[in-house]
């Protein structure tokens, strides 16, 4: 019985060894992770979202590299090539285009439509930080 005891009493001790050995921290890991968010064109906050300033958009201003906010939400409309109102749309790129995008100026002077807003999902890449 002694022998019993003695076993399960060493079984005991090694796990308890065992499992602080595996629990212990290491002081140059903190306990809490802290996550920090490097704005920029490159950059996706914690929900994989990108945030950028006005002069991460102004780095895209081309045609073929189109980039542009509108009411606070940053677009890559690089691809759409099929704009009705035709070349205006690029005169957008690189800028917080809510007021153009709001008035068309260049056409019928009145917002876009729901239909076009809808159609900007698919080009949302992030959240516009003024």
């Amino acid at each position: 019985m002694k022998k019993k005891s003695l076993n399960l009493f060493l079984v005991l001790m090694s796990s308890l060894v065992l499992f602080s050995a595996c629990s212990a921290s290491n002081d140059d890991t903190p306990e809490t992770e802290t996550l920090t968010l490097d704005v920029g064109s490159e950059s996706l906050g914690p929900d994989g979202v990108g945030y950028y300033y006005l002069e991460d958009i102004a780095l895209h201003s081309e045609k073929d590299d189109c980039w542009f906010a509108i009411d606070g939400k940053v677009y890559d409309v690089s691809s759409y090539n099929s704009h009705p109102g035709g070349m205006p749309i690029f005169d957008a790129c690189g800028t917080d285009a809510t007021e153009l995008f709001n008035t068309r100026p260049m056409g019928s002077g009145t917002a876009h439509s729901s239909r076009a807003r809808s159609m900007l999902d698919q080009f949302y890449i992030g959240e516009f930080l003024e």
